[in-house]
């Protein structure tokens, strides 16, 4: 399993580095065009991105996600798969930073998978501290005053800061 994992984990970062230098030459597109570019040029297909059951949110629920008092202890890991989605959606990250939201769920899917089962420092643990920091962006309207930019990286460093900590120590 270990074996697996580091395979993957090396087919990911193949795939930032090949979209990261394909982001550079992606003013030459429209949002489609580039859509459908990217697709091609990482070799991916549609019917092989790894899905996961993209839930509704109702208005009570996305209100409760902004709340440091969210409960975490009520969700399944695909549902949190989508509320750590809705957040970078919510947050317009995806659209202003043009980021392929096929990217992301297959990004997000792939971090659930490095995350470790122990006993603290697993997805549950992940999706615990990231929703406490989109809490923190509302609570404190972190939203007004920084940029997209630095509201990703936020996100994203909550979301990637214990990836595939062994659960030995803290």
């Amino acid at each position: 399993i270990e074996g697996l994992k580091a395979v993957e984990i090396e087919k990911c970062k193949k795939e930032i580095s090949q979209l990261r230098e394909m982001m550079y030459a992606r003013k030459k597109y429209n949002s489609e065009q580039y859509l459908y570019n990217t697709l091609d040029k990482v070799n991916l297909n549609r019917s092989k991105i790894p899905l996961y059951t993209k839930y509704t949110l109702s208005q009570e629920t996305i209100d409760y996600l902004k709340k440091p008092t969210f409960d975490i202890w009520q969700w399944e890991p695909n549902e949190m798969l989508s509320l750590l989605e809705h957040m970078y959606h919510e947050l317009d990250i995806v659209r202003d930073l043009n980021i392929n939201p096929i990217t992301l769920r297959r990004w997000l899917l792939c971090v659930q998978e490095n995350y470790r089962n122990n006993p603290f420092h697993n997805f549950r643990h992940c999706f615990c501290v990231t929703q406490m920091m989109y809490g923190m962006i509302y609570a404190c309207q972190l939203e007004k005053h920084l940029t997209k930019a630095e509201l990703a990286t936020l996100l994203t460093s909550a979301v990637c800061h214990d990836l595939d900590h062994p659960g030995y120590n803290n």
